[in-house]
């Protein structure tokens, strides 16, 4: 008896020890299930939020490019925007493995680049059909028609990785030109969630549009795999149910991506008190380390978003200063054609003049009159020239306005005749027209007057003494159509190939040696098609050319939008 009372306490003591050390166990195991709920929760939180921040990121990347393809002053060559895409990257100091092409409405690749290296794959000249599905290209199509950033399918990418492409069009007065294709290496943006952590307690499941899966070497889909490389963390080497999954829909940029996070280790262990404590010690210092962790990224954002502040405020800067030299330069260039068009064309007008009264004159010289005629031509042609090199300069720097409005095409080829008689009576060259009855047309009265001005005197010049030349017209439900017949000295097949690609100046001696630098063609392809017209040429060595012009009836759709 004696030994019961002496130890009833201890006997007590250690039934409700027992009895607490079983109900602290079974309420452990309860909590310890709760825990690994939540802290499942908690991670596939963390692992959502870290792919749609890792994708707003890329996004921000891909707006740059956007606002540098559309407002650039003219479209950036492949070099630029190699150049641009490097500094944004050195910029927020990114590693980041990326591939950028540029295609246009064909889905024809332009040009292609990666970080460090130009058109690495072969890609400029094919088109998307030779690698890519009808509905990936009808995808495309429907890219070309928003202005928003689209998501599209991760691929099996060439270089040997898998990527995930951000497009956008690019649009530049008010028509579309093809997109941009940005693609980032998935294995790098996910370069936050597979940390040592994560690595160790979780699985992450990646799922696009229920259609397949995809990780970090490679995309499920049944295409071509070009890197052997295995994921070790691919979920599916690990012995997870899918039941062990929570999942979640990211909608981002027009796609839908299904993320799921699951514990590598299904079973739950039962833990005595001690290992209790050690659990929750761990736990508090690792939900210490998380919102440590989040502090320390949140600075290092604040940070860098700062530099990005002040990078911009410098390069705005930089843009002012450079908009002023701008100026200062179109102020030189204005000046520079103003003195060529008054200070050079007026004495040569005078010199004109002045042969003309030389010529009338009674000189018995055989060989000053000779001279005379020869400073004559040459004189005419040298201000023809400078007022065609005017012309086109000012239509290349934008300065030339475009005024249409309906005229009566007639009355413009019946003065532009009248200007080259005295030209063609001097080779005596006979000018036939059949213009017909008076037809109206819609273009700029200038630049046409031009155009026939030129076409006209090129006939002259290539067309032999007691030559023809014929003026006729016809009209379809579009254009009137205007041609232009001489039965000159014609052209090779290489000189019309040549002049139809126009890749040079095509510039030759007219029968009487008149000389001419192929620029007044140039200007009249350049003016005919401001007015959204058209040019056909056909010729046919020693039996003459024909140029045919195409000028609107009605305004253009183009003009009316």
């Amino acid at each position: 008896m004696s030994f019961l009372k002496q130890n009833v306490w201890t006997f007590v003591i250690f039934i409700i020890g027992i009895t607490a050390i079983y109900l602290i166990d079974r309420n452990q195991t309860d909590n310890e299930v709760q825990k690994k709920k939540l802290k499942l929760e908690q991670a596939h939180q963390r692992s959502v939020s870290q792919f749609s921040t890792a994708i707003h990121e890329f996004a921000a990347l891909v707006a740059g490019m956007k606002v540098f393809m559309n407002e650039s002053e003219e479209l950036p060559s492949a070099e630029l925007l190699h150049r641009f895409v490097q500094k944004q990257l050195e910029a927020i100091q990114s590693n980041d493995s990326i591939a950028v092409s540029y295609l246009d409405s064909t889905h024809t690749f332009k040009y292609s680049f990666t970080r460090h290296k130009m058109d690495p794959n072969n890609l400029v000249g094919r088109k998307v059909a030779t690698i890519r599905s009808a509905d990936k290209i009808q995808a495309l199509n429907h890219l070309m028609e928003t202005d928003s950033l689209l998501l599209f399918p991760p691929m099996n990418l060439v270089e040997g990785w898998v990527g995930i492409p951000l497009n956008f069009r690019v649009r530049r007065d008010e028509k579309t030109l093809g997109y941009v294709a940005p693609i980032l290496q998935f294995k790098t943006l996910m370069q936050g969630m597979y940390t040592e952590q994560t690595k160790k307690d979780f699985a992450f499941r990646f799922r696009w549009e229920n259609e397949y899966e995809f990780d970090r070497e490679q995309v499920y889909n049944n295409t071509k795999v070009y890197n052997t490389n295995k994921d070790p963390e691919y979920y599916k080497n690990f012995n997870i149910r899918d039941s062990d999954f929570i999942s979640s829909e990211v909608k981002l940029f027009g796609s839908t991506i299904e993320i799921s996070t699951a514990f590598k280790e299904t079973v739950v262990e039962r833990n005595l008190v001690i290992y209790v404590l050690l659990i929750g010690h761990l736990l508090l210092t690792f939900l210490f380390f998380i919102l440590n962790r989040l502090r320390l990224k949140s600075k290092e954002l604040n940070y860098e978003l700062e530099e990005a502040n002040e990078l911009l405020e410098y390069r705005g800067q930089k843009l002012s200063e450079q908009n002023e030299e701008l100026k200062d330069l179109n102020k030189t260039k204005d000046k520079l054609f103003s003195i060529i068009g008054h200070d050079l064309k007026q004495p040569l007008h005078s010199i004109t003049g002045l042969l003309q009264l030389l010529e009338n004159e009674q000189i018995e010289d055989p060989s000053l009159r000779t001279i005379i005629t020869e400073l004559k031509k040459t004189t005419n042609n040298t201000t023809e020239l400078l007022s065609n090199l005017l012309r086109w300069a000012t239509s290349q720097t934008g300065d030339l306005t475009y005024q249409p409005s309906l005229f009566d095409l007639n009355s413009i080829l019946d003065n532009v005749v009248e200007v080259i008689k005295p030209a063609a009576r001097l080779k005596s060259i006979n000018i036939h027209e059949h213009i017909g009855e008076n037809v109206e047309v819609y273009a700029d009265t200038n630049m046409m007057s031009t155009v026939f001005r030129n076409l006209l005197s090129n006939a002259l010049k290539f067309t032999q003494p007691n030559g023809n030349i014929t003026l006729s017209m016809e009209t379809n439900s579009d254009y009137a159509i205007v041609h232009i017949q001489d039965d000159g000295i014609g052209m090779k097949e290489e000189e019309l190939s040549r002049l139809h690609k126009m890749e040079s100046q095509i510039s030759s001696l007219g029968t009487s040696g008149e000389i001419g630098t192929g620029l007044g063609l140039l200007l009249c392809r350049q003016f005919i098609s401001m007015n959204h017209g058209k040019l056909e040429v056909t010729s046919k060595e020693n039996e003459g050319s024909r140029f045919s012009v195409f000028i609107p009836l009605h305004k253009t759709e183009a003009e009316s939008s």
